[in-house]
């Protein structure tokens, strides 16, 4: 091990590269030395020891890999973290987070303080450049917790009204407890408040940001991953993009070699700010629902005035709709209101209506049965719609058959133009002092299309 040292390397990363390229040689070595010998040195490496030194710390090593944790000199015990952090001595990544949690928790913990404290970012660090995202939620609440009020603004619809509301009142030194509707029900107040948010947030179209202008600021910085630990930057990590959540992420730039961390970082100032909105959503409510003492308006753009105002509106209009008897309709009762509709009608027409009304009934089934055994092309029309065509055609007024079919004629005529615009390009009938009428134009196009040729 001694022998491997390389003093040709750069004196930028001679320590750090010495240091891996040893711990390679060295990942599998046991010892079994009697003595021990103290040992004190910052950011310690295999070259800082003696022979006497390394003995003791390779035996030392190997009574942890077995899991006994005996007190060392801390700087011994720095040297097998560094060697996890460079993935020394163990098979894989996950590995290696295995026996830096263990270390942690059985050795750390127990004697140093001070060691525990960097075993805490290094871990988070490890994870980042290893990928190793399923222990993510696990090791980084704090910075999850942090964001999770950014988190919530940004993105409403994916959380609960509760907490975006309670974010957004947590942000501000307005007391919302007092606002009359907030007394009353705070869940309805709840869920006025994010509505007005999402018209705040509908801004944003309109180059109006009221998160990034007054709440908080995305942003971007440099990040040293594995600091004040003797590690190998010349290792590749394993992702170049590493999200915490929607607000914080990790990544690398290959050409600058460097880690960026960008997140939202809260602006001076948000507490008033938002307390004024607040203030101005208390003054509205007020206002629009006649609650409360009046209030003196704050400052605040109009736009997000406005917002407020339309948010406000939104709720009104859901509360409406809320109060409104609910209608319900039984389907499966429909075809016994039918008959029973059919059975007035028909008590109330005299019995020469009746007998025009069967003998019309007749002579359309006798046209319909005509079509069909003729194979006929309907265009798409109705059976009211087709019989009107062909009584136009003949000459007839369609009026008192639609009227009997309770239709208008217009509408019909409507629908038959529409029908076969696609086919004549044109409308084909036109109301000549209120009476339909085929267009002269296409009148032998539709007698070929409907009657055939046929009387």
């Amino acid at each position: 091990m001694i022998k491997a040292y390389r003093y040709d390397l750069a004196g930028s990363v001679r320590r750090e590269q010495n240091f891996y390229l040893q711990g390679k040689l060295m990942a599998t070595y046991e010892d079994n030395y009697q003595k021990r010998q103290s040992f004190l040195r910052y950011y310690p490496t295999y070259h800082d020891l003696t022979v006497g030194q390394a003995r003791t710390y390779f035996t030392w090593r190997a009574k942890i890999r077995n899991s006994i944790y005996e007190k060392v000199s801390n700087s011994y015990a720095y040297i097998y973290l560094y060697e996890l952090l460079n993935g020394i001595g163990v098979e894989n990544p996950q590995e290696g987070l295995d026996k830096l949690i263990d270390f942690d928790k059985n050795y750390a913990q127990s004697f140093s303080p001070e060691m525990a404290a960097y075993l805490d970012r290094w871990i988070c660090d490890y994870i980042i450049f290893y990928n190793i995202s399923e222990k993510r939620n696990e090791f980084f609440q704090k910075e999850q917790e942090k964001d999770k009020k950014y988190e919530h603004l940004l993105y409403p619809k994916q959380f609960s009204e509760h907490e975006v509301a309670e974010s957004l009142i947590n942000l501000s030194n307005y007391k919302i407890e007092n606002c009359p509707l907030y007394k009353k029900n705070p869940e309805k107040f709840e869920h006025l408040l994010v509505l007005v948010w999402q018209q705040i947030l509908d801004l944003r179209q309109d180059g109006f940001d009221f998160l990034t202008n007054y709440i908080a600021y995305k942003n971007q910085m440099t990040v040293q991953l594995f600091s004040a630990a003797v590690f190998n930057h010349k290792l590749m990590p394993k992702t170049v993009n590493f999200e915490i959540d929607q607000i914080r992420k990790y990544f690398y730039d290959k050409e600058k070699d460097s880690w960026y961390c960008e997140s939202y970082w809260g602006l001076a100032g948000q507490k008033s700010i938002i307390g004024n909105l607040l203030h101005e959503v208390d003054r509205e409510v007020r206002k629009n629902f006649n609650v409360g003492r009046s209030l003196k308006p704050r400052k605040i753009e109009k736009h997000y005035l406005q917002a407020i105002k339309d948010g406000i509106k939104k709720y009104k209009i859901e509360e409406y709709k809320l109060k409104q008897p609910k209608i319900e309709i039984n389907l499966a009762h429909l075809s016994t209101i039918r008959e029973d509709a059919a059975g007035t009608r028909d008590s109330l027409l005299t019995e020469e209506e009746l007998r025009a009304e069967k003998e019309e009934k007749r002579q359309l089934e006798e046209i319909n049965e005509k079509d069909k055994d003729e194979n006929f092309e309907d265009y798409g029309l109705s059976q009211a719609e087709l019989h009107t065509i062909k009584m136009l055609l003949k000459g007839e007024n369609p009026d008192q058959y639609l009227k009997g079919k309770h239709l208008m004629t217009a509408v019909v005529v409507d629908n038959i133009n529409e029908r076969l615009f696609d086919e004549i390009g044109d409308n084909v009938i036109e109301f000549l002092n209120d009476v339909p009428t085929i267009i002269e134009d296409y009148q032998e196009d539709i007698e070929d299309m409907f009657l055939k040729g046929k009387n």
